[in-house]
């Protein structure tokens, strides 16, 4: 068993610290873990319980597409119906390795806004990588948008999410949302369920990371640039949409920055904060940026 987890820590440990600085275009430093440490907290469970509620509530399958076939995997595009998703739907791109037996499987979470019209291209470039070394990989497709191949993304109103405290809420779904995606994926013959792992960038880390610290069906996994104190990095970001929003919520509702960190902070359930102790960091691999 440990020989065989170690294997898909190190092809995703491998993957990850050859193309995030690529794509980055920084340099990296590798830190290793306290000698120290022995073993993650246990789960809190308030946190399990706040993401249990109707989580088990199976993910309906409306459609099935093959989109590649070739000779390393086979890529199927799910289509679910989605109660919780503005759109009634959400996708899942899963590449499935071929060769037979029971396959790795990492769960890969996106960002939250992709440069380009395509599903999402920096999950692609890691999906494909793993499924060419054997690992079999699933693309979430996000629930505010249900964007997936073929789909129209439609953009968050940031604004909007702040003021109606939709962003503890939407992160919320996204939890229970992945933990169905994992129940699903439990029922496939061919993925062996003791070997799950996830990979997320930015938002996609955000949302891996509350999940992993609440669900340990997620075995092994990497937060690329992700955060914790969402309140706080909300309001002090550079991120041109994000402050935009935030300047004109303030302007609308006359609300200091302080007031709109303080409404958000009364309700911000959904935070890595509150569970990454929870992960064990044997088998976790972080990558920061200082400029992101």
């Amino acid at each position: 068993f440990m020989l065989k987890v170690s294997t898909l820590e190190e092809i995703v440990r491998k993957s990850t610290l050859a193309l995030v600085p690529l794509l980055s275009g920084c340099i990296a430093s590798h830190y290793k873990l306290d000698p120290n440490y022995k073993c993650p907290k246990p789960l809190d469970p308030v946190g399990i319980g706040y993401y249990d509620q109707t989580y088990r509530e199976p993910l309906n399958l409306e459609l099935e597409i093959i989109l590649d076939d070739n000779e390393d995997y086979t890529l199927r595009h799910f289509t679910f119906l989605e109660n919780h998703s503005e759109s009634g739907l959400a996708c899942v791109d899963y590449y499935e390795v071929k060769g037979g037996g029971k396959n790795h499987l990492v769960l890969l979470s996106p960002i939250l806004i992709s440069k380009s019209p395509e599903f999402n291209p920096e999950c692609e470039l890691f999906a494909e990588y793993f499924a060419q070394n054997g690992i079999s990989a699933a693309i979430i497709g996000r629930l505010e948008d249900g964007i997936g191949k073929g789909i129209t993304e439609s953009r968050i109103s940031v604004r909007e999410s702040i003021f109606h405290l939709y962003v503890e809420d939407s992160l919320r779904k996204s939890i229970l949302h992945i933990r169905r995606v994992i129940d699903f994926f439990e029922k496939r013959p061919e993925v062996d369920t003791s070997r799950i792992g996830s990979f997320g960038i930015s938002l996609g880390g955000i949302k891996n990371c509350i999940a992993a610290g609440i669900d340990p069906r997620l075995r092994v996994n990497v937060f690329c640039i992700t955060a914790e104190n969402i309140p706080s990095m909300l309001v002090k970001t550079s991120e041109s949409t994000i402050e935009k929003s935030i300047k004109q919520l303030q302007e609308q509702y006359g609300l200091s920055i302080e007031d709109v960190e303080k409404k958000m902070r009364s309700v911000s359930l959904s935070d890595p904060m509150h569970y990454a102790s929870s992960i064990d960091a044997r088998n976790t691999l972080f990558v920061m940026a200082r400029w992101d």
